[in-house]
């Protein structure tokens, strides 16, 4: 509201800025509508199994991925598919996932992402890799949030995540672990 209120002053007097902040609008509306319908789908107990939260990040691939033109792949264990999730963790693996997804989308310049989900002895592991130009972990930038709350995630579900990659190779990471809530 508060930017819609700036852009109507700078409207007639500066319009290269009113077309900054209006995009700038649409891009926070349309965060924060993702946002609500996050949690409004993670908080819906009909999505409780882990086949609506492979169809729910098969739609989030099918749009973050159509613009870079990245193609991806799924690979699902039909057993893990009927396993039912407590609401946490459903939410906590979805926001994994989207961050890696989203990594992968903005940062790797691949041109191949793959994802897959098993299930190992009653452990749930998760392996997603790209084909992209990797990151070094070990350079430290204001940028680096994005692993930073995956990794508190998976200390929050109890599992396990490994990452790797080095410049022009690539990235994949692993979560694994008999989380908690499964």
């Amino acid at each position: 509201t508060l930017m819609n209120a700036v852009l109507k002053n700078k409207i007639e007097t500066q319009p290269e800025e009113a077309k900054k902040m209006a995009a700038k609008i649409e891009t926070t509306s349309r965060d924060m509508i993702q946002n609500m319908s996050d949690i409004v789908w993670s908080i819906n107990p009909n999505n409780d199994t882990m086949e609506k939260l492979i169809y729910r990040l098969q739609q989030f691939c099918n749009d973050v991925f159509d613009k870079p033109g990245i193609e991806y792949q799924f690979n699902i264990d039909e057993e893990i598919k009927a396993k039912i999730l407590n609401m946490q963790l459903r939410r906590d693996i979805y926001l994994i996932c989207k961050e890696i997804i989203n990594n992968a989308a903005k940062y790797s310049k691949a041109a191949n992402f793959y994802l897959s989900l098993s299930l190992k002895q009653k452990t749930i592991v998760l392996t997603a890799r790209d084909n992209g130009i990797g990151f070094n972990p070990n350079l430290t930038t204001k940028y680096r949030n994005g692993m930073r709350n995956m990794k508190k995630r998976c200390e929050k579900i109890g599992a396990d995540i490994s990452v790797e990659t080095s410049v022009n190779l690539g990235v994949r990471i692993v979560v694994s672990g008999p989380l908690q809530g499964f």
